[in-house]
């Protein structure tokens, strides 16, 4: 009887002990990964504050009804489930899709109107993008709103007015730069910015 004693108390032991590193793991994670979240989202430090005080403010909000589940349940079946539940969680993290497929013409916000109406006059069918998201297979985009896109394709118009008349004209044609997971074409009539021409020399020279 002693020796199956230790062993349940042990065992209970390492739940408790396994459960709160996953949950500190899930607390603290985020704020490792913001290094990389922040220049690929174009995330501010406003909003990565709020996503960082999310976190906090459900973890604190759930303690009381928390213990209260304890009471309710008891702790064996508490801690179970609760295991259970944050391991799924975690899991299914892995099902959210990657982000919109299709293809975005990333335009500064001075030639919206042009882009649009050259879509129109080649018969394309397209829509245009709204803070709430995409809504067809080919959207305009202003590169204001860009942010958090991941598509198939990109089509950048303009570089340079983009970087001549955004607010953070580097941060937002890095923004716009980075938004395509498979391909990205630059159409533009005035020449491109300095940091690009290095760039498209570099992969010619090097195939």
């Amino acid at each position: 009887m002693p020796r199956e004693w230790w062993r349940v108390r042990w065992g209970i032991f390492g739940c408790l002990f396994g459960f709160a590193i996953f949950g500190y793991v899930q607390r603290t994670g985020i704020a490792i990964a913001a290094a990389r979240m922040v220049p690929e989202l174009g995330l501010t430090q406003i909003e990565l504050g709020g996503i960082l005080n999310a976190f906090l403010i459900s973890y604190t909000l759930l303690q009381l009804p928390g213990a209260m589940l304890g009471q309710w349940l008891g702790p064996r079946r508490t801690l179970g489930l609760v295991g259970i539940v944050s391991a799924a969680a975690a899991c299914s993290t892995a099902l959210v899709p990657a982000g919109e497929a299709g293809i975005a013409v990333l335009s500064p916000a001075s030639l919206v109107d042009d882009v649009t109406a050259a879509l129109t006059d080649a018969g394309i069918a397209f829509g245009v993008a709204t803070r709430r998201g995409l809504e067809a297979d080919v959207s305009v985009v202003p590169v204001d709103l860009a942010k958090g896109l991941e598509l198939d394709g990109v089509v950048l118009v303009e570089p340079a007015r983009i970087l001549a008349e955004e607010r953070q004209g580097l941060r937002a044609l890095y923004v716009a730069l980075t938004r395509s997971t498979k391909r990205l074409t630059i159409v533009h009539a005035q020449p491109l910015p300095e940091a690009l021409v290095d760039r498209v020399d570099n992969r010619e020279m090097f195939g």
